[in-house]
């Protein structure tokens, strides 16, 4: 109620909006999210934080093309965002296009090396691209990180099979 009655009261405050959408995102409202978001662009086309929590939500609502769409245009203001490096990465993959994921992952690599999720998602994706000797190179970085995770050591093991296979 606060934050709806803070829009109530600056119905023109782009940084309101986006706190309001914020909050919508939050409680899985997501129709609701995106119209503040759209509402918080319209009024400031320069504000990053919206920007980047409207792609947040259109992945979450499994909108992979408008989220890389807006990734886009976040990107090229932000382009050292590890955070938006690895969601465009992950929206590449779900719209079908995983080979322009890696470019995406390889970056956010580079800026984060300590990030085992990057290097988990680098290595899926080489993986699916039939890279699997690149694939435990990432699995292996990933658990070096750390060792607990199991996404990466389930992954490793299976990469390493299919290099066995080939």
């Amino acid at each position: 109620p606060l934050l709806t009655q803070a829009v109530e009261i600056r119905p023109d405050s782009a940084t309101a909006r986006n706190n309001l959408a914020t909050s919508f995102a939050n409680v899985g409202k997501l129709d609701e999210a995106i119209r503040e978001c759209r509402d918080a662009l319209r009024l400031d086309a320069g504000y990053q934080d919206a920007r980047y929590n409207l792609a947040s939500v259109l992945a979450s609502k499994g909108d992979a093309q408008a989220a890389l769409a807006e990734l886009s245009v976040y990107l090229r203001s932000s382009p050292e965002d590890v955070q938006a490096l690895e969601l465009a990465g992950r929206m590449q993959v779900a719209a079908g296009h995983t080979s322009e994921s890696l470019e995406y992952f390889r970056r956010a690599a580079v800026l984060s090396p300590l990030d085992g999720s990057v290097q988990t998602n680098l290595g899926a994706a080489l993986a699916m691209t039939g890279d699997y000797a690149g694939a435990v190179q990432a699995f292996e970085a990933a658990l070096k990180i750390d060792p607990t995770n199991r996404p990466a050591r389930e992954n490793l093991e299976q990469a390493r099979a299919r290099m066995q296979q080939k």
